[in-house]
C-alpha cells in the first residue's frame, strides 16, 4: 500500500515555516509573520489579521506581508503566496521528511613529499593509541614528539599520520631538517590547500 499523506494542521504549517527559515536564514518567524500565517491558514484577510493581532492593515499588506512571501520563496525554492503557500509547505516538508543522500566521504588531499617507509612498523599500539586520542578526542592542534636522536619519533610521527589520514581534508608532511624558510614553505603549500586555485 501507498503512503498517503495527509493536510498539515496549522501547528505543522507552523513549525514547517519556522523549518525553512531556519534552514535559509538562521531564525524563526517574527510576531508579526506567525500572525500573517495563521490568519492565512484560517483563510482570513489581511483586515481581519490586522484586527485581531493589532497591527495596522498597511503594515501588514504593504510591508510585512510582501516580504515574508518573498523570504518563505527563496526559503522554499518555489513561488510562494498567501493563497498557495499551504501546499508549498507540505511540499517542503514531505521533501524533507525524505530520507538524505549520504555522499561517500572525500578522499584526503596528501602530500607526503620525503615521508619515510613505514611499511615494515610494528609494535608501539599504546603510544599509537593514546596520540590519537589526543588529537581526534581532545582536539590537541599541536602535539610533539620529543626524545633522543634514534628512537623513532619520525616513524611514529608518519605511522600516526596514516592512521589518521581519513579524519583530515587535507595531510601534509614537510621536514623541517634543514629549515626551509617560510615563504618557501607557504609557495608549496598554498596551491595544494587552494586545490589549484590560488598561489600566493
Amino acid at each position: 500500500m501507498v503512503g498517503q499523506i495527509f493536510p498539515m494542521d496549522s501547528e505543522q504549517l507552523l513549525d514547517a515555516a519556522n523549518g525553512a527559515l531556519l534552514a535559509h536564514e538562521e531564525r524563526y518567524l517574527s510576531d508579526v509573520e506567525t500572525a500573517i500565517i495563521s490568519g492565512a491558514i484560517a483563510d482570513q484577510t489581511y483586515e481581519t489579521i490586522a484586527e485581531e493581532s493589532g497591527y495596522s492593515i498597511n503594515y501588514l499588506k504593504r510591508d510585512i506581508g510582501p516580504k515574508l512571501w518573498r523570504t518563505l520563496s527563496a526559503a522554499l525554492g518555489e513561488k510562494v503566496s498567501k493563497t498557495n503557500f499551504r501546499q508549498a509547505l507540505e511540499r517542503y516538508q514531505n521533501s524533507s521528511l525524505s530520507p538524505p543522500v549520504v555522499a561517500a566521504p572525500k578522499a584526503p588531499t596528501c602530500d607526503w613529499e620525503d615521508a619515510p617507509d613505514v611499511s615494515f612498523f610494528l609494535g608501539r599500539e599504546a603510544e599509537l593509541k593514546t596520540l590519537s586520542e589526543w588529537i581526534l578526542k581532545d582536539a590537541c592542534r599541536l602535539v610533539a614528539l620529543l626524545g633522543i636522536g634514534g628512537i623513532g619519533k619520525t616513524t611514529l610521527g608518519v605511522k600516526l599520520t596514516q592512521r589518521l589520514q581519513p579524519e583530515f581534508e587535507f595531510v601534509i608532511w614537510r621536514s623541517l631538517r634543514n629549515a626551509p624558510p617560510l615563504e618557501t614553505l607557504l609557495m608549496q603549500l598554498v596551491p595544494l590547500v587552494s586545490h589549484q586555485q590560488d598561489t600566493h
